[in-house]
């Protein structure tokens, strides 16, 4: 499934100095009108009981770390999957599991579902009065777990009639989240993962970059290949630290290289400046450290074409429709 969506006037409003976190992130995966391909069949990770891991779903956020208020991360508390543990805000880590979820569509029905370690965001007691808390719990479908993410930031439960708040407003980590009237105040204002495809423009070939292989070791190439989005080596997560990330690794120049033609693998996530990339004026995809771009050598669109650095020319080869935010209410 192709959607192409604006989303210019969201991503436009400014409210709060921690917004500005917000559009940072949004700059550098393109928020305003962008085309992706994004039917996901299956998952990366292991799906809760409630959702059949071969199930096709047609949209999803995606998975990965989901921030509010102050930039903070949405965490499970303490890191448990007991039943009952608390959802707060908390420091973001690097790809702790605690704050890595899932953000599913409905299929037809708008509301879907949000997990991590394996069990779903719930409202406690399937409560709807204002101040009930938010918890983990077994997946089991009802509507104390449904969840509507709007275009404005807010995630909404239909069953209740309330929206996901951060206690009090405030950003301190440890601060419990619970359902509340919708207010649309900066604590109810969340940024979800972003996971799809990541290709090159239809007129191009609109191929996909690909872990070539499927495989996760550290040096896999990345190349082009025929777009199969139920394939997980073609599934990218756009984090907001600026790197790009599948099969649990990131995108990287190879030995952090700054000259034309360094090939472009996977490696694990080190925080280096060999795998932080940008969004350019152009659809580029522009490492800073090298001010150079992910380029498809030799401008080909063969299945198997290496990436690579190349100095930035705005060519078509180095244009690239990035997995972005994509509303599905």
């Amino acid at each position: 499934m192709r959607i192409t969506l604006d989303q210019s006037a969201s991503s436009s409003t400014s409210r709060a100095p921690w917004r500005r976190i917000f559009r940072r992130c949004a700059a550098r995966i393109g928020a305003c009108a962008v085309t992706c391909a994004l039917t996901l069949a299956g998952l990366a990770t292991a799906a809760p009981s409630a959702q059949a891991a071969d199930v096709t779903l047609p949209v999803t956020f995606g998975i990965g770390p989901v921030l509010g208020i102050g930039g903070k991360c949405m965490d499970v508390t303490g890191g448990s999957a007991d039943n009952g543990t608390a959802v707060e805000l908390w420091d973001c880590g690097d790809g702790q599991p605690n704050q890595r979820w899932t953000v599913l569509a409905g299929g037809s029905d708008p509301a879907g579902s949000v997990y991590a370690l394996g069990k779903c965001l719930d409202v406690s007691g399937g409560g709807t009065g204002n101040g009930t808390r938010v918890q983990i719990w077994e997946c089991n479908g009802s509507g104390a777990q449904k969840w509507v993410v709007g275009t404005d930031g807010t995630v909404y439960n239909p069953q209740s009639g309330r929206c996901l708040d951060a206690t009090g407003g405030s950003s301190n980590n440890g601060t419990l989240l619970e359902i509340w009237d919708c207010h649309w105040g900066i604590n109810q204002e969340w940024l979800p993962p972003q996971t799809g495809v990541l290709t090159e423009p239809a007129n191009v070939g609109a191929k996909c970059v690909d872990v070539l292989g499927g495989s996760a070791d550290d040096g896999a190439a990345a190349g082009l290949w025929d777009c199969n989005v139920g394939q997980a080596n073609q599934w990218w997560t756009v984090s907001p630290d600026g790197t790009l990330q599948a099969l649990g690794k990131c995108l990287d120049v190879s030995g952090g290289g700054m000259d034309n033609g360094t090939r472009v693998q996977l490696w694990t996530c080190n925080g280096s400046g060999a795998q932080e990339w940008e969004n350019g004026p152009f659809g580029e995809l522009i490492n800073p450290q090298s001010h150079k771009c992910l380029d498809a050598t030799g401008a080909s669109t063969e299945n198997g074409t290496l990436l690579q650095i190349w100095d930035c020319t705005a060519g078509d080869n180095q244009r690239w429709t990035r997995p972005t935010q994509i509303p599905f209410a």
